[in-house]
């Protein structure tokens, strides 16, 4: 088993590389390959629009999903936090990143 020091430290680095490296990557969404025909609608009241929806008995107010951010350290205790303020604000779902210390280290 892995000492929670050493996680965390690994976690933070993750960070640190994200912020202070060129960590851009080659893969697309793919969206490149189509080309779409742009059709107004002015007909359309964009007050109108829901995009609200009810997934696993809770309501989301937009199809959207603040995806898995790291865990284990100080640095991403924050980051977390401040992600997942934005995402109740907003009424958006939030996905968790890794669980390994909390399985490695219920305490």
């Amino acid at each position: 088993m892995v000492k929670v020091t050493q996680i965390s430290a690994r976690k933070s680095d993750h960070i640190r590389i994200n912020l202070e490296e060129d960590v851009r990557s080659s893969l697309t969404t793919g969206l490149e390959r189509y080309h779409f025909i742009h059709e107004t609608l002015p007909e359309l009241n964009l007050e109108d629009v829901d995009l609200s929806l009810e997934i696993f008995g809770k309501r989301l107010d937009a199809p959207i999903l603040i995806s898995s951010m790291t865990g284990g350290s100080a640095e991403s205790g924050l980051i977390n936090r401040t992600l997942a303020s934005a995402a109740q604000e907003m009424g958006v779902a939030m996905g968790l990143g890794s669980q390994r210390v909390a399985i490695e280290h219920p305490e």
